[in-house]
């Protein structure tokens, strides 16, 4: 009996995220990317992936299945990913670790990344060796077992799923397979068209020349012999032009020349010019100023006065 899908706050930040990323993914395009991931049926939370094996390497031509389970605090916290593919390279149904990816480092994931980061994430950390295949989850398989493993990977089925990877994903090999053939028949024709080339090119030049026809040159005509002048005929005078009459030109009168200025004239007015731009006040307010002092003048001599004379 199928478990009932939880009931979802749609609300929830995590919810959105989760949707939003599923709804992504499925209109990604898988050749290009690699793998194919979305949440099962009854679970966003739980997603489920196909990732082919990376190409020049041992797991050329796997598919690999595995977990991807989020938290209920995604995306602030980092999800755990559990390989269940039987690949040489790590456990299967453990939580693996990939430093800043999973819940083993969370202190290194950051909110902004998301489920493909996760995946792409994985597929480099796959090929790392030294210190990686000492880390939690790891294994070192030999090269050759994990070819093996590599070829048997496109039959296994996930028992979630219930559907073989070959199916989920197309295999990685039998693409090659294709890619190599095109490839040699597209060899095989340009050799074929560079062979008629040569051969055409072979019969153009060991075909003989024809000779050119020769043609006859018709005789010239004999050249006309210039006839002596006679002597009798005296040449005819040149007539010379006849003399033009001449054309009265007006020419307009000279203009006249500017006057000159008398120097010590030019040097008055410039001294006066300096002078009236020294001047600090008009002239007329001095006057003024002299008149006031006068009468002010006036006034006191006259109240001296008339203080002496009183008894």
């Amino acid at each position: 009996m199928a478990t009932p899908p939880k009931k979802l706050n749609l609300r929830s930040t995590a919810v959105k995220r989760i949707m939003q990323e599923a709804q992504e993914l499925a209109s990604a395009d898988v050749d290009d990317d690699g793998f194919t991931a979305a949440p099962v049926e009854d679970d966003i939370f739980e997603w489920h992936c196909t990732m082919r094996g990376v190409e020049d390497s041992e797991y050329e031509g796997g598919l690999y299945h595995f977990r991807i389970v989020l938290p209920p605090s995604y995306p602030m916290s980092a999800p755990d990913i559990i390989l269940l593919t039987p690949n040489g390279r790590f456990e299967l149904g453990k939580k693996i670790c990939i430093d800043g990816l999973t819940s083993f480092h969370a202190g290194s994931w950051q909110p902004a990344w998301g489920v493909r980061t996760a995946i792409v994430g994985l597929r480099s950390f796959w090929m790392q060796t030294g210190e990686a295949l000492s880390g939690v989850g790891a294994l070192d398989y030999s090269k050759d077992e994990r070819k093996r493993l590599a070829k048997l990977s496109a039959q296994w089925k996930c028992p979630t799923c219930e559907v073989a990877n070959e199916e989920i994903l197309p295999c990685f090999a039998e693409r090659v397979n294709k890619g190599k053939g095109k490839v040699e028949e597209e060899v095989t024709e340009k050799a074929e068209r560079e062979g008629a080339g040569d051969d055409k090119d072979v019969d153009d030049k060991g075909a003989p020349e024809e000779p050119m026809p020769l043609t006859e040159v018709p005789p010239s005509a004999p050249a006309p012999q210039a006839l002596p002048a006679p002597s009798h005929i005296s040449p005819a005078p040149i007539p010379r032009p006849a003399p033009q009459p001449a054309i009265a030109v007006a020419h307009a009168p000279p203009r006249a020349a500017p006057a000159l200025q008398d120097p010590g004239f030019v040097r008055i007015q410039a001294h006066q010019s300096a002078l009236d731009s020294n001047r600090p006040v008009p002239l007329w307010l001095d006057h003024l100023i002299g008149l006031v002092c006068i009468i002010f003048g006036l006034v006191v001599c006259k109240r001296v006065g008339t203080y002496i004379m009183s008894p």
